[in-house]
Parts: structure tokens; C-alpha cells; sequence
């Protein structure tokens, strides 16, 4: 091995002195080192896109990793996936004598999709073969000459290759989102940025979006087909619905990485060779997104393999093995780690091992890039652990509940534990700090019994995820952030009152809780969660999960853009406010500003429109709704005209300019045309009044608004 280490690191000096830069086309000569990408005109790359670097590794290590994939079980194999096998770091040195930037190498394999069968159903990816098998990728920041050296561990030995250098110019292509000064907002590029937009969950072949997907055998279902991951058409039907959520102005959508069709690991513990493919379209997604101008909210992996069994039957992709259900497949930690339920796994020293190498992969492979808005580390991770009980024909007993999280008192300080490592192992130990890194929850965590997730240094933005069926939803959504958000700190301690969390919160799903909700009420739901929410001090737009397929009720996310586009959210520490009426059939959601000028956003809302008064049709299940029981009060019942009222009705905002006169501009949120404006001082305490345009029972249950100082001639945007 001595021996072949010497005369490679011969062969690369004499290589390195005749080399020239940048480096040709891999396509140009069989080089050590060479782009693979900026082929258009290689050395040179643009400000805030990224250059990808590809290494051939000599012959003798590529015996050893193909003696690994190949399963030969003879000494001295590398398994490409694990550093302690074969380690690859790119060292990238900026312009004028900055700190270098270390970037992780990983394994690589091409594909492209493959439509050409007349069956549909044999679609598929066909391999690329590449010699230049190990890449790495960046996104400069820094406008000028760089040069880059590749350094490789293989099996102890380590091995250099030369330098080369390329150019970075100067563009108007934006970089990473941040967390701002307000720690409410993000900013990106010293401006606010405010994410607008929908769940995609993951890509799937959805027939009422692309009709090709009739004639694909589980198209739309791929979650529920026992072990086949999802053929390439999904990709380029995904491809179509990033597509138009840009067109329709949204900028935003959140993506989960899920074991039918993205994951790298399910199968084999540490060893992603056969779902190479899987990561392939992860890289045509985040491409596809920068070219649309859309961020992505990336989740890292879904709850699913974690659960025991899963309860929405995705039986093939959760944690255990089920006697009634031939085509189950294990988790491969469970089954190869002999792990018995998912608390071990967050306990596990060896499991933990594997994971972290499953993560170094991820950030090696995708932290580049900047159409990753947010990084989340596990979605809801507080259903980790939960399943329903199953009899021996896998038919849900306990009337198909999941037991709570929480039954098991070790569990929530376990999951607290374990994202607390995992978060740190991503930003210290990687040093990946480009993207926010977040944590999910289905509801709010239990920090009564241990979970301080949301809380852990490492952790950017507190994610939570929202299905309460309730009309009050909104204001209540409300009052959770300004709780959290509220500096002041209260003797007793809760789920919904708990300590100042100093961090941005992200709704990163919502829906209406009740599926006799989403089908039975014409997406009034979904239409009042964009809207309401989007006032109620969260760092973006709810993220909806229902309704993904449906470009023509984005058109709304595109209005919410326009909006808010501008507005100085974090510099100027915008707030949520809300205004009930007494009755409870009308309120106010809105944010004013705290710094600069007193400013105000948001909209009333006519709560006796709702998913019960806007049912479909009296000839249908949804005719009989009444899903919320004693717990729709009769003034919900009924839709009402809403208009203005005096006395203990009013309703207005608080903390305006005592004594100051404004300007009330009221918007229809359908055009985002003005409606009318008024002229309305503030009275002695700060309180504005508003006197809104009457809201029809029959009609949109939303009014929007603008107010600002009259002085001020306008609602400018810096």
C-alpha cells in the first residue's frame, strides 16, 4: 500500500506541474481533478452559485470500494458512505488571504431518467457511468480568485491532489437566508425575508396534476405500495408543480425527505449505494428550484421509520417487522442493530454513529446550496415512538389510536437528547452553518416532562405543526407566539405559556385536523390558515399541507407576496396583535411595527363563515357536519353579515400613536384592490378603531388592511 502511495503521489506531482487552469471538461481528458460544473466555461463561476469539483481516485482504492458494494467480504474494503473508510475533503481558499472553507466530499453516481418503454410501469433510471465518483460543491460568497485542493483518507493513508484555481464574478443571484436581528424574521442579503408558500410534501405522481400518471400502477399512492420506490416520471411531475407554484408568486414550499422516493438509508445501515438514484433527484429538485427562484423549507427525514407501527399504514417504511404484513421491511436500525422499539434507536451509541454518517452525507451533498431556505432536522419529532396496536391481520385495534409520545415518560427527554446531538453534530462538528436549522412538533413540545428541543443552542427557528379543527384557531395561533416571543418570565411554566424562546417560529404545517373538514368546505380553511396566519408573528406564511396539488388556490400565496412585499418585518420588530368581539364572530389578526414609524398590516375576519356555514351541499355527508360536536358554539353556526358595530363590539388595535390620526386603506384580498380608506385618529390610550367594509354572509369571510400616519402620504416599504 506504501509502495502505491508513493508512486501515486509521484503521478500527482508530475501532473501538477504540468497542469494548467481552470481545469478542462471531464469529457476533454481522463484528469484527477475537473468540473463538473460551470462546463459552460469552466474556471469561472457566478457569486451565490455553486461550483462542483470532481476527484478520480486511483485504481487500487476503487478496487477496495467495489469490492464493498460487490459484497465480496475480502480485506481491506472501503465502504464509500463511511469516513472512517474513506474521508475526502475539499479545501476551498478565497481571494485576499480570507479563512478557507473546508467542504465534505461524497460518493456520486449519474443517472438519467428513462421513458423510452411503451409500459409505463417500466420507466426507470439508467446509470451514467463517471470515473470522477467523489465531488464536492460550494456556493462562494466572495467575489475574486480562489483555488481549491482535494485531501483523501482512504483506509489511514491520506492523499493530495494538486491545486487548481477558479474565478468568481460578481451576480444578482441571492444567498443564504439567515436569521435576523429581530431573532422573529429571517433576512437574506441584509433585506427581510418573508417565505410565502405550500407543502409539497415530496414528489409523487398525482394524476389530477398530470393524467399520464393513470396509467402508472400506484401513481399517487407510492407511500402505500409495499416496497417500490417511486419511478422517475413523479421527479418530472414535481418538477411541473414547483413549476407553477412559482407562477402563481409563491416563493416557499416544504419538502420531506421520505423512503419511497428521496431517502438514501432504509434498506442497508450506512450503505446508500442502491438509492443513489434517490439523491440524484434530490439534486434535480434543489436545481429546479434555484432556476424558479423558490426556497425550500428541506426536511431531513419524515417521522414515519420511527413509528411502531406506522398509524397512517405506510407499513412498509416504519420502524418494525410485521408478521401479518408479507412485504414489511424493517427499519434497517431496528433489524440490523437489533433495536427492539424507537427509544432505543435515540439511545443507541452505534445507532447514533450511523446517523451522524447519514447526515454528514446530506450536508456534504446538499449544504451548498441556497434554494434551501430552512434545514429541518425531523419532522414532528414528538411521534417518535407512537403507533397503533395491530391483531394478527394487521387491523388496527384501540380504535386506531396512537398512543401519546408522552405515555412514556422517557420518551420526551430522550427526543430532546437526540436532537440536541444531532443539531450540534451539524453545526459544530460539521461546521455547517449556512442554513437556519430547525426542529419539528406536531403541536408544541412537552416541556413539562423534558423536552427543551426548541430551546437547544443549536437550534434556529422552533417549528410546530398545527391541525386544531377549532374557529378560534387564528387568534389562538396568536397568542402562542406572542407567549413565546414575550420576554417577561411567568412563575408557571406550560405548554402554551413558556419561557422566551428568542428564536423565529415557522408553522411548517397546518390544516383543518378533521378530514370531513378539508373535503366538506370549498378550501375555506385552507384560504383563512394563508391569510390569518400569516399576521400572526410567525417568520413566514403558514405552510398548508392539504391542497398540494391545486395551482389555482395558490393564485391566494401570490396576493399574500404582493402583500407584504417590502415590508421591513425584522428591522423595524414587527408584532402580532389580535382583537376579539365580544360575541366572538368577528376579530382582528395583525402585525404592527415597534421601531420607525407605527405601522399596521393585517385583516378582520368573519368567523361565522366557516367550515360549517360554507358546507358543500345539504345532499352530502356534508350536509350533516358537525364534526366539532358541543364544541362549535351556536354563534358559529349560523353565517351572519358583519359589519361595525359601537360600544363593547368594537374592535380595533392597540399600541398606536396616542392622539395620532391615521390612515386605514382597506383591501380586498381576492384583488388586492383598495376598497375605501378612512381617516381615524387614535384615541388617548393608543387605540385605533376600526370601522372595516361590511362582510356579506354570503360572501368572502376576509377584509384586508393598510394603516399608516396620514402625515406619511402612504404605506412606504424600505
Amino acid at each position: 500500500m506504501r509502495t502505491t502511495l508513493l508512486l501515486f503521489l509521484t503521478c500527482l506531482s508530475v501532473f501538477a506541474s504540468a497542469q494548467t487552469t481552470p481545469l478542462p471538461d471531464p469529457g476533454a481528458r481522463a484528469l484527477e481533478l475537473a468540473w463538473m460544473r460551470s462546463k459552460e466555461k469552466p474556471g469561472v463561476v457566478k457569486k451565490n452559485d455553486w461550483v462542483e469539483i470532481g476527484f478520480k481516485l486511483n485504481q487500487e482504492i476503487r478496487k477496495h470500494i467495489d469490492d464493498y458494494l460487490e459484497k465480496r467480504g475480502v480485506p481491506k474494503q472501503i465502504n464509500p458512505f463511511d469516513p472512517n473508510d474513506l474521508d475526502v475533503l475539499f479545501r476551498f481558499y478565497p481571494p485576499d488571504g480570507a479563512e478557507s472553507e473546508d467542504r465534505i466530499g461524497f460518493y456520486y453516481r449519474e443517472y438519467e431518467r428513462n421513458f423510452s418503454s411503451s409500459n409505463p410501469d417500466e420507466w426507470n433510471h439508467i446509470e451514467k457511468p463517471t470515473q470522477f465518483q467523489i465531488r464536492g460543491r460550494l456556493t462562494p460568497q466572495i467575489v475574486g480568485d480562489w483555488r481549491v485542493e482535494a485531501r483523501v483518507i482512504a483506509l489511514g493513508d491520506t492523499l493530495y491532489t494538486n491545486q487548481t484555481r477558479f474565478t468568481v464574478i460578481d451576480s444578482d443571484l441571492h444567498g443564504f437566508a439567515e436569521v435576523g436581528e429581530s431573532k422573529r424574521f429571517m433576512v437574506r442579503d441584509g433585506e427581510t425575508f418573508f417565505p410565502v408558500g405550500q407543502n409539497l410534501p415530496w414528489p409523487s405522481c398525482h394524476k389530477d396534476f398530470d393524467l399520464k400518471c393513470q396509467l402508472i400502477k400506484c401513481a399517487g399512492s407510492e407511500a402505500w405500495c409495499h416496497s417500490k420506490i417511486m419511478g422517475p416520471y413523479g421527479f418530472k411531475v414535481y418538477e411541473d408543480e414547483m413549476t407553477a407554484l412559482a407562477a402563481s408568486g409563491a416563493d416557499y414550499f416544504r419538502m420531506l425527505i421520505a423512503p419511497w422516493n428521496l431517502e438514501i438509508e432504509f434498506e442497508e445501515l450506512n450503505n446508500y449505494y442502491d438509492r443513489m438514484h434517490c439523491a440524484w433527484e434530490t439534486d434535480r429538485i434543489l436545481d429546479k428550484a434555484q432556476e424558479l427562484g423558490l426556497s425550500i423549507h428541506f426536511n431531513l427525514q419524515v417521522h414515519y421509520p420511527l413509528e411502531n407501527p406506522n398509524p397512517y399504514g405506510m407499513l412498509q417504511w416504519d420502524y418494525g417487522d410485521l408478521p401479518c404484513y408479507p412485504w414489511d421491511e424493517p427499519y434497517c436500525y431496528a433489524d440490523e442493530l437489533n433495536l427492539a422499539n424507537p427509544i432505543d434507536f435515540l439511545n443507541s451509541e452505534e445507532a447514533k454513529k450511523h446517523y451522524k454518517n447519514r447526515l454528514r452525507y446530506l450536508i456534504a451533498r446538499y449544504g451548498h446550496s441556497t434554494a434551501i431556505g430552512v434545514m429541518e432536522l425531523f419532522s414532528e419529532s414528538n411521534n417518535i415512538g407512537t403507533g397503533p396496536d395491530v391483531n394478527e391481520e394487521c387491523q388496527l385495534v384501540n380504535n386506531g389510536k396512537a398512543p401519546a409520545y408522552a405515555t412514556n415518560d422517557l420518551l420526551p427527554i430522550a427526543i430532546s437528547k437526540w436532537q440536541d446531538e444531532m443539531t450540534t453534530y451539524i453545526k459544530e462538528e460539521l461546521n455547517h452553518t449556512q442554513h437556519p436549522l430547525s426542529v419539528s412538533f406536531t403541536g408544541l413540545p412537552d416541556f413539562r416532562r423534558g423536552d427543551q428541543s426548541f430551546y437547544h443552542p443549536n437550534v434556529d427557528i422552533a417549528c410546530w405543526n398545527d391541525y386544531t379543527p377549532l374557529i378560534t384557531k387564528f387568534s389562538r395561533t396568536s397568542k402562542i407566539v406572542h407567549n413565546f416571543q414575550d420576554k417577561r418570565q411567568r412563575e408557571k411554566i406550560s405548554n402554551i405559556d413558556p419561557p422566551a424562546i428568542g428564536k423565529p417560529m415557522m408553522l411548517s404545517e397546518t390544516g383543518p385536523g378533521i378530514a370531513e373538514i378539508e373535503h366538506c368546505d370549498n378550501d375555506m380553511r385552507w384560504i383563512k390558515a394563508a391569510w390569518l396566519t400569516t399576521f400572526s408573528g410567525m417568520a413566514s406564511t403558514p405552510i398548508n399541507w392539504s391542497n398540494d396539488h391545486n395551482p389555482e388556490l395558490w393564485e391566494h400565496l401570490g396576493r399574500i407576496k404582493q402583500f407584504v412585499a417590502g415590508v421591513p418585518f425584522d428591522s423595524e420588530f414587527w408584532e402580532s396583535q389580535i382583537d376579539e368581539r365580544k360575541d366572538l364572530k368577528a376579530e382582528v389578526v395583525a402585525l404592527s411595527s415597534r421601531k420607525g414609524e407605527k405601522r399596521a398590516l393585517g385583516a378582520v375576519h368573519n368567523a361565522t363563515v366557516n367550515f360549517y356555514t360554507q358546507r358543500k351541499s345539504d345532499n352530502t355527508i356534508c350536509g350533516n357536519l358537525d364534526v366539532l360536536g358541543n364544541l362549535l358554539p351556536d354563534v358559529y353556526r349560523t353565517a351572519e353579515t358583519i359589519s361595525p358595530e359601537k360600544g363593547s363590539r368594537r374592535i380595533g388595535l392597540s399600541s398606536m400613536g396616542p392622539l395620532t390620526k391615521y390612515t386605514i386603506e382597506w383591501i380586498d384580498p381576492q384583488t388586492l384592490k383598495v376598497i375605501k380608506t378612512d381617516e381615524q385618529a387614535a384615541n388617548l390610550n393608543g387605540r385605533l378603531f376600526l370601522e372595516f367594509p361590511k362582510m356579506e354572509a354570503n360572501g368572502f369571510p376576509l377584509v384586508l388592511f393598510k394603516v399608516y400616519k396620514t402625515r406619511q402620504q402612504g404605506f412606504a416599504t424600505k
